[in-house]
């Protein structure tokens, strides 16, 4: 008796998810090295320093004060890791620093709202890299 796992429209389909997943893989690499090149920028900006501004709070460190919080939601949701202390530990610092900040915190929004948004952006995103059925 045939097994009824093997047959070509079992084999078509497991392709599709395959190839679904390696687009999905090579997209993700290139997201996390795009993220990753912004956040050597403002590394370079915040080296030696406890804040952009220096050692006081300055207007840049609120512009970008939420970035800390979306990070961590977004290494979640998206099962990578975008910030490391060893790559960039003045930054990983900073981000510590910036959502202690009384400003900061009362702004951020709650982290579930955070993390539901995400997965939101995922399943639209993984939505987008569907072929398109005519």
């Amino acid at each position: 008796m045939k097994n009824p796992c093997e047959n070509e429209e079992m084999d078509e389909v497991r392709e599709e998810e395959e190839m679904k997943n390696t687009r999905r893989n090579i997209n993700k690499e290139k997201t996390v090295k795009s993220v990753q090149e912004s956040l050597e920028f403002l590394e370079k900006h915040i080296k030696g320093k406890k804040f952009f501004g220096g050692d006081k709070i300055g207007y840049l460190d609120l512009v970008v004060g939420w970035v800390s919080h979306w990070l961590k939601a977004m290494e979640e949701v998206g099962e990578t890791k975008l910030i490391e202390a060893e790559r960039f530990p003045y930054l990983y610092k900073w981000c510590d620093n910036s959502v202690e900040f009384p400003l900061i915190k009362e702004c951020i929004p709650p982290r579930e709202a955070i993390l539901e948004h995400f997965h939101g952006q995922l399943i639209s995103y993984r939505n987008s890299l569907e072929p398109k059925k005519l």
